[in-house]
């Protein structure tokens, strides 16, 4: 039946009306977040905060995310730190902004190994071999380790290159690259679940593009950390560190490839095993010492207690540097003993990012005592849990005498971290 004109013009006013409205109320529950990360304990920076919150609320914003290494970390600040909080929420509270603070600091763990640097999640090293010598116990491969023409004096020693790679009197040099792959490669040959290093010299000028040393195993790298190569440099040595896992074989390369223009040469390139560099220290990541017949050694009688003194503390607690002289074994066992040692390292990935243990009984008592301090702190509506690119998870012992799968492990502590939030700040959000 068609309607009458009224009818009809009364019944489409009334659809505008109602979307309008819809529009309306859309808008005003839409919420608008700025990411805030930032320094409290420093004065002047809460000075920016509030120029910088001003302007948000003046545009709009709703929500501010805030993030502070230092709230992991709440039992060690001072009158000062926790008279800025109150500024910031006295501020927020003025222009109508929800601060939401960010904790549980699970994927980028620095801030929480702070307080216990061995907590960070580390890979295995089974049975590498050490031998004992004038009252050292030192590493020693258990078959060649070594490159093929690592001064680059011939790069034909290598097992292939592109061409955009010269030599320069005896160095490897990439030069105005221009877009073009620039790398040398040579086949590794390794022992599984063994800790490598490699040393080489680099030098740059004005060059364009990342220099890279990549250990690929089909299309997997087995190393992490950035190089730090500047544009512009003189010679400098750079250090690898990579554990070889289930593989014996992978692929070396050096080069770049995303390289414009400038210069950039390589050269002193060396490969070694090593051993207990970075070593962690904790029931879920136990140190194993036995004779090659497989009787085990006593820590604290056979040998002296074994640590690794700059592990997670270069140069503050809970930061990793990639290389430094590891630690030896000091016993009175005879001259020649042969051992064989298992053990559990550290790994960082790009510029010293850590991830801590998510299996440790600790760990969990960290994340209640931040909860509890954290709301003590801001008594805020909502708290936005930190979980973000965990990288490395599922090796060590305390996580794999759990039989789960690293999906299953992060799943159980996200259940976690709610329950303590909700202990903590009963119906608030997350």
């Amino acid at each position: 039946m068609k309607l009458p004109l009224r009818c009809s013009l009364l019944a489409h006013l009334g659809l505008v009306v109602g979307l309008l409205a819809g529009a309306q109320a859309v808008a005003a529950e839409l919420q608008r977040w700025l990411y805030s990360p930032q320094n409290l304990w420093v004065d002047k920076n809460i000075d920016a905060l509030e120029a910088l919150w001003r302007r948000a609320a003046k545009a709009g914003y709703t929500h501010i995310l805030l993030a502070d290494s230092k709230f992991a970390k709440l039992g060690e600040m001072d009158e000062r730190y926790f008279r800025n909080v109150e500024r910031l929420k006295r501020l927020a509270a003025e222009l109508k902004l929800e601060i939401v603070p960010a904790l549980f600091s699970v994927g980028y763990s620095n801030d929480l190994l702070w307080h216990d640097p061995n907590l960070v999640e580390a890979l295995p090293v089974r049975d590498a071999l050490f031998i004992v010598q004038g009252g050292e116990a030192r590493l020693y491969p258990d078959g060649p380790v070594g490159l093929k023409g690592g001064g680059f004096s011939d790069l034909g020693l290598w097992d292939w290159r592109d061409t955009t790679v010269t030599g320069d009197g005896g160095a490897a040099l990439i030069r105005n690259p221009g877009g073009q792959n620039a790398r040398l490669v040579q086949r590794l040959r390794l022992t599984p679940f063994r800790q490598y290093h490699v040393s080489l010299r680099i030098k740059t000028q004005d060059f364009s593009g990342t220099a890279e040393v990549k250990v690929l195993v089909g299309g997997r790298a087995l190393n992490y950390n950035f190089l730090g190569v500047k544009r512009t440099q003189d010679w400098k040595v750079h250090h690898v560190v990579f554990n070889s896992l289930t593989n014996s074989e992978a692929n070396l390369y050096l080069g770049c490839w995303d390289g414009r223009s400038g210069s950039l040469w390589f050269d002193d390139a060396l490969l070694e095993e090593i051993g207990l560099l970075n070593l962690v220290r904790r029931s879920g990541a136990p140190l194993v010492v036995k004779r090659e017949d497989g009787r085990a050694l006593v820590e604290g009688t056979d040998f002296a207690p074994l640590v690794d003194p700059r592990m997670g503390n270069q140069p503050w607690n809970g930061a990793y540097d990639v290389y430094h002289e590891p630690p030896v074994i000091k016993t009175l066992l005879p001259e020649g003993t042969r051992l064989r040692v298992s053990y559990y390292h550290a790994v960082t990935v790009y510029d010293d990012q850590a991830m801590i243990c998510l299996s440790e009984p600790r760990t969990v008592e960290l994340l209640r005592d931040q909860a509890k301090r954290m709301h003590a702190a801001w008594r805020a509506k909502g708290y936005m849990m930190s979980h973000d690119e965990i990288r490395v998870l599922n090796w060590c012992g305390a996580c794999q005498r759990r039989g789960l799968d690293a999906g299953a492990i992060l799943a159980d502590n996200v259940r976690t971290c709610i329950r303590l939030l909700r202990e903590v700040n009963p119906g608030g959000d997350i």
